[in-house]
């Protein structure tokens, strides 16, 4: 017999050997998790904010003056949402986007977000963090240049599957 303090110090770890596992390490576990060196049962999750407006295809969070925001974005509408409050921060002008799933990226530079939907139609859209305004095309972006996926490499943004006016 081996006696074991502490068992929920290590929790679970499934990607070393069970014979690697130091003592109070777990190979495999359903419905636990590890708390103040103890494993207690976990019942699932719960809602964290009310439903959302728009069924989110991506989402995205950012801090604004300490508080957490969540940016979640629909086919057609981006919104953020902080507590119970969902703010439509859809562009003003040009109308709703034509984002699907799997198709939104997104990325923080400077601390500002940068969306695009992905549809090769709609320019990246980029948000001053100030919910009384809505997202708007990128600043400096290339009229008549599309891409599908937009990404940040250290302080620079990096657009990948360019199309310009109609070609790729």
């Amino acid at each position: 017999m081996v006696r074991i303090d502490n068992v929920g110090e290590y929790g679970i770890i499934k990607d070393v050997s069970c014979q690697k596992l130091p003592l109070g390490a777990w190979s495999d576990g359903l419905n636990v998790r590890s708390t103040d060196n103890a494993v207690e049962v976990f019942r699932g999750d719960t809602r964290v904010y009310n439903p959302t407006s728009v069924n989110p295809y991506h989402v995205l969070p950012v801090t604004i003056a300490g508080a957490r925001y969540w940016i979640y974005a629909g086919t057609g509408k981006i919104y953020c949402v902080n507590g119970s409050t969902h703010t439509d921060l859809t562009r003003a002008a040009g109308g709703d986007y034509s984002g699907a799933a799997n198709t939104w990226t997104s990325c923080v530079i400077g601390g500002l977000p940068v969306m695009n939907d992905g549809s090769g139609s709609n320019y990246p859209q980029s948000w001053d963090l100030n919910t009384a305004n809505n997202f708007g095309n990128l600043a400096n972006w290339q009229a008549n240049t599309y891409c599908k996926s937009i990404r940040t490499y250290r302080n620079y943004l990096v657009a990948l599957n360019i199309t310009k006016t109609t070609t790729a």
